[in-house]
């Protein structure tokens, strides 16, 4: 692909746009066979709630991507995509540098790399699902969390706790304490192998 990448950065960035969409589209097509596929050889050809949520949210990454994509690929859409402007070992070719290929090429890659990974996890881990060990610098925040698109839920016991059973996704946290500012943090269950999230809170 990045070969592809280095011919249209020649010609035109709308052809690199062209080209990621026409990609990102055919992953989408891919991805939706194997949850098809993984509904099959389910108990009763039925989905859990965590497998449910782990295809959203493969599914919305990439819908993410396309979104950016419709508008040119921009600084803010490779932020959208957490793009750190690093790429993983799955996608690096050393004659490539970050300056070689626009925002829009390096998100979109960095998106086939953490789904690519999110499947190479369940795999090695034969689950689903993760539990998360958060805490709070001071301790007792009430905390809140939810995956992309969905309503915040609040914890039942605050933190120091244990939230179980989270279905493998990109999560995010908001945190409140009377007497401290209110912090929000993304936890990519994906990419990040610590299985706990400790925030220092800031007095107001």
């Amino acid at each position: 692909m990045t070969s592809d990448l280095r011919t249209q950065a020649a010609s035109s960035s709308q052809g690199i746009n062209q080209l990621l969409r026409d990609r990102v589209k055919k992953e989408v097509l891919s991805l939706s066979e194997t949850e098809s596929k993984f509904r099959e050889l389910s108990a009763e050809g039925k989905e859990s709630a965590a497998s449910i949520a782990f295809f959203s949210d493969l599914h919305a990454t990439y819908s993410e991507v396309l979104s950016g994509l419709a508008t040119g690929g921009s600084n803010n859409h490779a932020k959208t995509l957490r793009g750190d402007g690093m790429l993983l070992p799955i996608a690096y070719d050393p004659k490539l540098t970050n300056a070689a290929l626009p925002l829009a090429a390096l998100a979109t890659i960095r998106a086939f790399e953490g789904n690519a990974l999110a499947f190479a996890l369940v795999a090695e881990t034969g689950s689903l699902t993760f539990d998360l060990s958060v805490s709070t610098v001071p301790q007792g925040a009430t905390i809140s969390y939810k995956r992309r698109g969905d309503e915040y839920k609040i914890n039942p016991s605050p933190t120091n706790s244990v939230i179980r059973a989270l279905p493998r996704a990109i999560w995010q946290f908001h945190f409140h304490m009377t007497g401290y500012d209110d912090k929000d943090v993304e936890f990519d269950s994906i990419r990040d192998s610590d299985r706990s999230l400790t925030v220092v809170l800031t007095r107001k």
